[in-house]
């Protein structure tokens, strides 16, 4: 973590721009005694350090109120909420791997420099109110307000150890010159988001209109993200030798830098608008009254702007302090306490991360960017119709379609300082993105209750996936801390899916439960994540917007086509139907087989490396073959007490596509293990308390190359504690 002035979640005031940061951007390092500098300076946070500290124990408190005032003429419906939280988290160790592959040897080397272990602490506060009321004017209509607010603080602090000799499994650590250097990195970052929702909705029934059901809602939304001051210093040395770097600024073979001391300023905006109303038939009746045919329809509209904006501030020039511009430190780097000094471990002389902006005349400076800001919108109109028919013989048919026109947009921003000529002009618009469509939605259900408690259903409906605008926005999102960069791709293409299935609905009783279904997808353009590279490139270049990315770039395509298939098989049963002695128990289960399978875009196939003839297809990204969970459950009404414990599994998955390797990125399978249970006692039982462990397992998560040991990313996941008590007045 790391010393900070925010409270209760709340830190943009202390953590502005620096007043003048445009005007830093002319600063040269030859002006480091100028005035002006100075004068920007004291408005610079120069507190690099992070520390070490003892979790605390997270807290969370809460209030809610509701209540139905009752006049002669209509009612009011009043539900109110507050609560505030506080917790801790820590993620350690966390490893991540810049994989390369030898295909001489069939093995792995790193990137030292790219690849590191580390550790991430999380202090986050929250807030949050919710208020409903409801005007009842009869048993026709009512109206009635949503308010929800919420705001969130969150404190990170980042430190990673570069793996300078070895990776993870023993792979030769390669860094581009003929002595290992380990690198330590820190980042400490504020993230503040704020969400405001206000929502007017309405239902009647228009009784002089054949009983017509209308529901209409209309909500406002504005969320704002600001992620502002993030620091990011580093540090290194040669091991077994007395070579110890300070805070390096230039990049070369021979020295540790790649990433300068820097702050950086984000702010995302979102502001949205949306409106539904439906219109609902009553039942009529047919064929002399026995059966009856419903019909709905509806009309909505969503739209959505959003501004993204990121200032950086880096370091000028080199700075001149007690030690050199060349930032080799001759001293003995042994003053420190061990190999993998901590945060506030410092030379016992010279200048490091906690004093190089005071004891140097090193300064920072506004250092304008081109593609790191985006403005974007989404519109989507829709309106749909449906209709649902019993038929003679227990046999019910639902149809319905729906029709969409969506169009998303987004432009590439450039920071002020920056002149935009012709030709950044003529790039900007190369690379605005655009998506606009209309399509039609179809749906079919048809079911039959066969026997008493046995129902049979089948379904067929078309859908679509359509990118976010991140996904199209071509921009560059870098983590200097690992060396890897997401960057748009803005010729992607909502994804048009047709679904299947068919189930088998068996009751046992009211509350037990056996299902049986097959399932089935044909996607056209699933949109797939991948790690760029070069043959990448070339294939996603066109009409002028240049990718200049490398193997640690992240982005997204389109496949050509992609199918899902499987079975899944679900179950809820009391065990008191076995035996007397197992009141209250019950047993419950869900088992899903699926496989997948996609054909890839011609882009995809160019990228591919090694094994190409073996690779022109791949899995579904994320779909994992095998899925269960089980679970055990008790509850005793006249006790207040009911328990349960639930144990999940799933299967391998692959996690991103790897065209610069033997096989593609994938996830190892991992099981979770999670236990509750809550008590009511009083007596009106107005008491209740609740304890629960989840991941009881914590087993760790690890991505690696399909077939090898090769690790790509490992990181232990975190068992949680938690205890509550509520009251009810």
């Amino acid at each position: 973590t790391y010393e900070s002035d925010d409270q209760y979640g709340f830190g943009l005031d202390s953590r502005s721009l620096p007043e003048g940061y445009l005007a830093s951007a002319d600063f040269k390092s030859s002006d480091r005694n100028d005035p002006a500098v100075a004068e920007f300076m004291k408005g610079v946070n120069k507190d690099f350090t992070i520390m070490y500290a003892k979790p605390k124990l997270s807290q969370s408190y809460g209030l809610e109120f509701g209540n139905l005032i009752e006049k002669k003429d209509f009612s009011i419906g009043i539900l109110a909420s507050a609560d505030f939280s506080e917790s801790f988290s820590a993620k350690t160790p966390i490893y991540k791997q810049d994989l390369t592959y030898r295909d001489g040897s069939n093995d792995f080397a790193i990137n030292a420099g790219n690849s590191f272990h580390g550790t991430e602490g999380t202090e986050k506060n929250e807030l949050g109110s919710y208020f409903q009321t409801s005007l009842i004017l009869d048993e026709s209509n009512e109206i009635g307000l949503v308010n929800l607010w919420s705001h969130t603080g969150d404190k990170t602090a980042t430190m990673n150890l570069s793996l300078a000799v070895n990776g993870i499994n023993g792979e030769t650590a390669e860094d581009g010159s003929a002595e290992p250097k380990y690198i330590q990195r820190f980042e400490k970052s504020w993230i503040e988001r704020d969400m405001l929702i206000n929502q007017l909705y309405g239902k009647h029934l228009l009784e002089d209109f054949h009983d017509l059901e209308v529901n209409w809602r209309y909500a406002t939304t504005s969320v704002t993200l600001d992620e502002p001051e993030t620091m990011r210093i580093q540090r290194g040395w040669r091991p077994d030798d007395d070579d110890y770097f300070g805070v390096p600024r230039l990049q070369s073979t021979q020295s540790i830098s790649r990433v300068a001391p820097q702050q950086v300023w984000q702010n995302l905006s979102d502001e949205s608008d949306f409106f539904r109303i439906d219109f609902d038939s009553p039942e009529l009746a047919y064929l002399e009254e026995d059966n009856f045919i419903t019909f709905s329809f509806g009309v909505s509209k969503d739209k959505l702007d959003r501004t993204f904006d990121e200032s950086n501030f880096e370091v000028v020039g080199t700075a001149r302090g007690s030690r050199d511009d060349s930032f080799a430190v001759p001293d003995n780097w042994a003053d420190f306490s061990a190999v993998a000094p901590g945060p506030q471990d410092f030379p016992s002389s010279g200048y490091d991360i906690h004093n190089y902006f005071t004891e140097t005349n090193a300064f920072i400076a506004y250092n304008p960017q081109k593609f790191r800001d985006y403005s974007g919108n989404i519109e989507t109109k829709a309106y749909y119709l449906k209709s649902e028919i019993d038929f003679p013989n227990e046999v019910r048919v639902s149809m319905g379609v729906r029709s969409e026109d969506f169009h998303a947009k987004t432009i590439p921003g450039i920071d002020s300082g920056i002149e935009i000529t012709p030709r950044l002009r003529q790039s900007i618009d190369n690379a605005t993105a655009e998506i606009k469509e209309s399509n039609f939605y179809p749906s079919f259900a048809i079911s039959k209750n066969f026997v008493e408690d046995l129902k049979f259903s089948l379904n067929y409906g078309r859908t679509t996936a359509r990118p976010n605008l991140r996904e199209i926005a071509h921009i560059e999102s870098i983590d200097p801390l690992s060396n890897s960069v997401f960057k748009g791709n803005p010729f992607l293409m909502p994804s048009e899916i047709a679904n299947f299935d068919a189930r088998i609905d068996w009751s046992l009783s009211e509350t037990d439960l056996i299902s049986l279904s097959v399932f089935g997808k044909d996607i056209e353009k699933p949109i797939q994540a991948i790690r760029a590279n070069r043959e990448l490139n070339k294939a996603l270049q066109q009409d002028g917007v240049s990718w200049s990315t490398d193997g640690n770039t992240n982005t997204f395509v389109n496949s050509e086509s992609a199918t899902v298939y499987g079975v899944e098989l679900e179950g809820k049963v009391g065990l008191e139907t076995f035996s007397e002695y197992f009141r209250g128990f019950r047993i419950g289960g869900n088992l899903t087989w699926s496989s997948s399978e996609v054909s890839l875009s011609d882009a995809e196939k160019a990228s591919i490396q090694y094994n190409k003839p073996g690779r022109m297809k791949r899995s579904l990204e994320g779909q994992s073959e095998w899925i269960y969970t089980v679970d055990l459950s008790y509850a005793n009404e006249d006790l207040g007490t009911s328990s349960t414990l639930v144990y999940s599994f799933y299967d391998s998955r692959l996690q991103s596509a790897f065209p610069a390797g033997p096989d593609d990125l994938w996830e190892d399978a991992y099981s979770t293990l999670d236990f509750i249970h809550s008590h009511k006692f009083g007596a009106e039982h107005d008491w209740k308390v609740k304890i629960s462990a989840k991941n009881l397992t914590a087993e760790d998560r690890i991505v690696r190359v399909k077939g090898y040991n090769a690790i790509e990313e490992k990181y232990s996941s975190s068992r949680a504690f938690n205890f509550s008590l509520t009251k009810d007045f």
